[in-house]
């Protein structure tokens, strides 16, 4: 239902996704609006979005303060797939990279960048956390339906193998987040 050529032929622009076990209201302490979320990725050019994340594994992915009040979010190289948005063109992207030979869906944020940038995909690809807004992961304290058989990291590990030796493509499989810049509120940006 999500392959590109549909959303495109629908005249959608963004995709918005959003996993089961994470809370967007207030009810579970997250700041999330959906309008704003929309205007402050329009306005910084980002193609790929999503809010702080409170629960999340990636210290550089949760909510981070500035001491300047136009202060809204950075620029980064990673971001994990909780409650996220992508412009059409990256969505496809991202589309590609989903291999239904593995479904656990492990590792695809992390490839993410290298697929598109280090393997010339997306020459300048604008990815960014609002750190004005957060999310919650997991308020609901569910245990995980990922398998527990097999170590997450061994699973991702074997599809990263797979799916490049399959395509190609060479991918670093790094968890480091890079931030790259901060955006601010009158649209202005400041290199870290």
């Amino acid at each position: 239902m999500l392959a590109p050529f549909l959303l495109r032929d629908a005249g959608y622009k963004y995709i918005f996704l959003s996993l089961d076990d994470v809370a967007l209201t207030a009810k579970y302490e997250a700041s999330f609006d959906l309008t704003r979320f929309f205007d402050i990725m329009e306005s910084q050019g980002l193609q790929v979005a999503s809010c702080a994340i409170e629960g999340t594994v990636h210290k550089a992915l949760r909510p981070q303060m500035s001491n300047r009040t136009d202060y809204i979010g950075r620029y980064i190289t990673m971001i994990e797939l909780q409650a996220t948005a992508f412009e059409l063109k990256a969505w496809e992207f991202m589309y590609e990279l989903i291999d239904t030979e593995y479904p656990s869906g492990w590792g695809l944020d992390i490839w993410f960048w290298d697929f598109c940038v280090t393997n010339g995909r997306i020459k300048e690809l604008k990815m960014g956390v609002i750190d004005i807004m957060k999310v919650v992961h997991n308020p609901f304290r569910a245990p995980s339906r990922n398998s527990d058989t097999k170590d997450p990291r061994a699973i991702m590990n074997e599809q990263a193998r797979h799916w490049a030796d399959e395509r190609g493509v060479k991918l670093t499989g790094s968890t480091y987040i890079q931030t790259l810049g901060y955006m601010f509120g009158n649209n202005s940006t400041r290199d870290v």
